[in-house]
């Protein structure tokens, strides 16, 4: 069986070089050939599929005021309404919105109406998976590279690649991350929004995009569970996307200066591990962790069992950056 080669990040830092070893045009026959089988089981699951949607059962945009209310934001008098009963709701930092300060500040025109329509002809409730599949992989240059991720990351198993990839698709069709990113900055929180605490910062010697996450930032008693699986979820898709212009791949830098008790959020660690894992798997070429907290030791030992193979060798602890 084809397997991966370990993977050492500093090497091709120092060289300025990228890894393009089982990547497309960079496959050997054993390769070529698992991919092909995994494309074989794909193709067939599209078929078999074709005529039963995949539910969306579990939107991260749906969980705002408005929504719950059933209330579009196309209809200016019932969000007015709703607005006025709710001022004192929507004026609490952990559950405001983005959408909610512009309408407080009287920026109304700036909400973005209720007009999503899923690409491909999709209903508002329900996405098939061969259409979610095609929608996922427009970021990529190739569909291949996309199911690559995947295999690469899988060890080059067929069947563990394949249902890798299924489980990441209904995934994305059961949160709806489609309509997430139709709706921008708008349903996400206001406080974490304005925070900075996840920025593109420029591009590192490979070329690729660099975000830094200042960890300190965090503050889980400032938003709700709710809220922090939509930001996880939103950040990690926005930065995917970014990097198709740049290799398909991007550096995460986690700035643990000033951590403190406060800052530890094991739960929305964990949802960011496993996001990563189970949508984005090897779309980082490396992920630093500069620290310079003693609290770090102990946060490090609860969260580094979490990370699977792939991740934990791209995944480097770094006191100077």
């Amino acid at each position: 069986m084809t397997t991966s080669e370990p993977i050492d990040i500093h090497a091709h830092y120092k060289k300025g070089d990228k890894q393009t070893s089982g990547t497309v045009g960079h496959l050997d026959a054993g390769q070529d050939q698992v991919l092909k089988e995994v494309w074989i089981k794909l193709l067939a699951h599209f078929e078999n599929t074709k005529d039963t949607p995949i539910k969306v059962e579990k939107s991260l945009v749906k969980n705002s005021g408005l929504a719950k209310a059933g209330i579009s934001t196309s209809d200016t008098e019932a969000v007015e309404k709703w607005y006025t009963d709710n001022t004192d709701e929507v004026k609490e930092i952990k559950n405001q919105l983005v959408c909610d300060k512009l309408y407080l500040d009287g920026n109304r025109d700036i909400i973005v109406p209720s007009t999503f329509k899923p690409l491909f002809g999709d209903s508002a409730d329900t996405r098939t998976f061969s259409n979610a599949f095609w929608q996922a992989t427009m970021r990529f240059h190739s569909p291949d590279s996309y199911v690559l991720k995947f295999v690469r990351a899988s060890g080059w198993d067929t069947d563990k690649a394949f249902a890798r990839i299924r489980s990441s698709i209904e995934r994305r069709i059961t949160q709806e991350i489609d309509r997430l990113m139709w709706e921008g900055d708008t349903t996400q929180h206001n406080g974490v929004t304005q925070n900075g605490m996840c920025l593109h910062v420029g591009n590192d010697r490979l070329g690729s995009p660099v975000f830094i996450v200042t960890v300190r930032q965090n503050s889980p008693k400032l938003r709700s569970e709710a809220n922090a699986e939509k930001l996880a979820a939103y950040a990690l898709e926005k930065a995917a996307q970014l990097s198709r212009k740049y290799g398909e791949e991007a550096l995460i830098v986690y700035d643990f200066a000033g951590f403190k008790l406060e800052n530890v959020d094991l739960g929305f660690t964990k949802l960011i591990v496993t996001t990563l894992q189970e949508l984005y798997p090897l779309t980082f070429t490396a992920t630093l962790l500069f620290v310079n907290s003693w609290l770090f030791s102990g946060f490090w030992r609860a969260i580094r069992g979490w990370l699977d193979p792939a991740i934990a060798q791209r995944t480097v602890v770094v006191k100077d950056v």
